[in-house]
């Protein structure tokens, strides 16, 4: 009976220390109040948008650098001007891409223009490239980046039931 015991408080250990390690090492989650803000604000899952956040950058901050993938999700300078104007943002400086807010803010709304988590990770997939290159970006989206997205949701979600 110890031995019963000893063994499942070990697998208990193992499971509570893992949960915490995929939660905290391949799981992260930064700025969850502006995640949980935009993602009200624009009527999306918000696991959705922090699986696209970890996807591109893991959360990590970088300084702005003009004509460069910026911001923790990865925009460059024309396609987040050419979002932030069909979101109503008015006068946008690409440089505050720097800022997660003004990321998360115009990640969301991109999320927000799609119904189905497919059609809004092939066309983020697609937002910078070459017209000739985005009908095969999208076959390669769809066997490649749509799971990954799908799956990194599934398990925001059970990592963290509150965002």
């Amino acid at each position: 009976m110890k031995k019963l015991i000893s063994i499942i408080s070990i697998i208990l250990v193992l499971l509570i220390g893992g949960g915490l390690v995929a939660k905290i090492a391949i799981y992260p989650i930064d700025f969850k109040d502006d995640i949980k803000k935009y993602s009200k604000e624009y009527n999306i899952d918000p696991s959705i948008l922090a699986s696209l956040i970890n996807f591109e950058t893991r959360f990590e901050k970088k300084d702005y650098e003009a004509g460069k993938s910026n911001g923790i999700l990865n925009m460059r300078d024309d396609f987040a001007k050419d979002l932030a104007n069909k979101a109503g943002i008015e006068n946008f400086d690409p440089k505050t891409l720097a800022n997660p807010e003004v990321s998360i803010k115009l990640g969301a709304f991109f999320i927000s223009q799609y119904k189905t988590t497919e059609k809004m990770v092939m066309n983020w997939t697609i937002r910078s490239e070459e017209e000739e290159r985005k009908e095969l970006m999208k076959d390669y989206s769809q066997k490649y980046y749509v799971p990954k997205i799908e799956k990194r949701a599934k398990i925001y979600k059970i990592l963290n039931p509150g965002l």
